[in-house]
């Protein structure tokens, strides 16, 4: 369902979901259109999007060579869609058989005070990402500079899509009616 969920906050079709599932989306995005804050009930809907998180360390002179890697994808504070400024810090997508390489081409390890996060998938998105994962990896954060630009492109997002409405449902053999 996060994928799902995801197109639809992005203003993407809703890809091979059938009318049951089309249906559910739509109360999801009405519920998170409804909610006051709805930053936390994004969360919890949208964990399954990856199957992990890294968060890794680089030397700071290095991270143009991380962004510059073909293996990772910007999304969240390092997607120019966010509007924030991250030139000390990166956040993208990778593919789980591309990990253990470019972590240990980029002489990356896993710490407590990271400045690179990676979202481990099992297939790296195109870029740029849809803009729902941007928005999902902002909320992922819990900080104010990303929750309200979350919030910011949540909103704004909102103005511009509607939810995905399944086709009404006729009867069988419901006349229809003509004007004439």
């Amino acid at each position: 369902m996060a994928s799902l969920i995801i197109d639809a906050m992005s203003g993407e079709a809703v890809q091979g979901a059938d009318a049951q599932e089309r249906f559910f989306v739509a109360r999801y995005i009405d519920r998170l259109q409804a909610e006051k804050s709805p930053l936390r009930l994004l969360h919890s809907w949208l964990r399954s999007r990856e199957i992990r998180v890294v968060d890794v360390a680089a030397n700071a002179a290095d991270i143009p060579d991380v962004v510059a890697d073909p293996r990772v994808v910007a999304s969240g504070i390092s997607d120019n869609r966010a509007g924030l400024s991250s030139v000390r810090e990166f956040e993208g997508y990778i593919g789980i058989r591309d990990l253990d390489r470019f972590m240990n081409d980029n002489l990356l390890l896993e710490s407590a005070s990271p400045n690179v996060r990676l979202h481990v998938v099992d297939q790296k998105p195109s870029a740029p990402v849809p803009l729902g994962l941007v928005i999902a990896d902002l909320v992922d954060w819990n900080r104010p500079r990303e929750d309200g630009q979350a919030l910011e492109l949540l909103r704004s997002d909102f103005r511009k899509v509607s939810a995905p409405r399944p086709a009404p449902i006729r009867a069988a053999g419901a006349a229809r009616r003509t004007s004439r």
